[in-house]
């Protein structure tokens, strides 16, 4: 058999790493291309969603504050209403007592 001295065995070697390597590279650039577009993609995607995302916020907030107003002018309504009802209740209270005065008026 035929033997290889290391010098051949080097120069072999190199041979088949740059060939290997010619091969591989423009897969590796095609790779590294494929990888930008999906990796734009998701930074349009992430962009898109965080916007969608802002947008409900920005919506349920402003729902927030118009429930938060209902509440304070309903609170209004009914403090009005309870004024009603205490003025209605001390005006019968009073008629009852001046009713119950006539009443022993009379009978007196």
């Amino acid at each position: 058999g035929t033997t290889l001295s290391a010098k051949d065995v080097r120069s072999l070697v190199l041979i088949y790493t740059e060939r290997f390597a010619k091969g591989r590279l423009p897969l590796l650039e095609d790779e590294v291309v494929k990888l930008r577009k999906k990796c734009r993609k998701l930074k349009q995607s992430v962009e898109k969603q965080k916007k969608t995302t802002d947008d409900i916020v920005r919506v349920l907030n402003r729902q927030l504050c118009q429930k938060r107003d209902t509440v304070e002018a309903l609170k209004a309504k009914n403090a009005e209403l309870n004024a009603l009802v205490d003025n209605a209740e001390e005006r019968h209270s009073i008629a009852m007592a001046k009713q119950e005065r006539m009443a022993n008026a009379r009978e007196s």
